[in-house]
């Protein structure tokens, strides 16, 4: 019964039956934005030629770490350093006196 569902369903892929909306949908708010003047003039892309490697190779765990190592000091700093200011700024509370109660 399995096979015969499964036969049922399966049919040969057709490629042309699919179609690429996503791209048509893309081009034609380019070719608006260009029908209402909203274009900027771009750089050339040179395409020949050697491609060359950058030197500037970041290390992005390591400057996650670098940075997680900084912000907790700054805010293991800045929390001590802001109560420190507040409680030296707080004026001493002082409490009404009670009235006291009469002893039977």
């Amino acid at each position: 019964m399995a096979k015969r569902l499964i036969d049922d369903m399966s049919d040969n892929w057709d490629p042309s039956k699919y179609h690429d909306t996503f791209r048509d949908d893309i081009l034609a708010l380019v070719e608006k934005k260009v029908k209402q003047g909203k274009v900027a003039e771009m750089m050339k892309v040179d395409e020949g030629g050697e491609h060359k490697a950058s030197a500037d190779i970041l290390d992005l765990s390591e400057l996650l770490k670098r940075s997680l190592r900084k912000a907790a000091r700054h805010r293991s700093g800045a929390v001590r350093h802001r109560r420190t200011m507040t409680t030296l700024a707080r004026k001493p509370r002082v409490r009404p006196a009670r009235p006291r109660r009469k002893r039977a």
